[in-house]
C-alpha cells in the first residue's frame, strides 16, 4: 500500500472510518462523539486500544450522566471539557457542558 488509505467500515454496528498505511490503522466513529475504536499496528498485528467485551455498544444522548455504562474502551474525545460546567466566556456563558464533553453526547 502507498501512501493512506480512507475506507468506511462498521465497528461493533456503527459506521466508522478506517485510515490506513502499511504500518497502522485507526478506526473512528463519528456516532460516538468520534470515538476512536481501533489504533492498530499492521506491522506487529497488535491493538493498542483496549475494548470492553461485557458491555454492549450504544450511543450516549445528552441526557446521559454516567459515562460508565458507556466505558467502552477505544479513544474519547472530550471536547471542550472532560467534567460537566459551564462556559466561562461570552457568547456561550449561559451553556452547560454536559459530563464528557459536547461530542460525546450529541443527539
Amino acid at each position: 500500500m502507498s501512501g493512506c488509505q480512507l475506507t468506511e467500515s462498521r465497528v461493533h454496528g456503527f459506521g466508522s472510518v478506517v485510515l490506513a498505511n502499511d504500518w497502522l490503522s485507526v478506526a473512528m466513529v463519528p456516532h460516538l462523539g468520534s470515538k476512536l475504536m481501533s489504533l492498530y499496528d499492521r506491522k506487529h498485528e497488535y491493538e493498542w486500544l483496549w475494548t470492553n467485551p461485557l458491555l454492549t455498544h450504544l450511543r450516549p444522548l445528552s441526557t446521559t450522566h454516567s459515562e460508565e455504562q458507556f466505558e467502552l474502551g477505544g479513544w474519547d474525545e472530550c471536547f471542550p471539557g472532560l467534567s460537566a460546567a459551564r462556559y466561562p466566556v461570552p457568547p456561550w456563558n449561559a451553556i452547560d457542558i454536559p459530563k464528557h464533553g459536547a461530542l460525546w453526547s450529541r443527539d
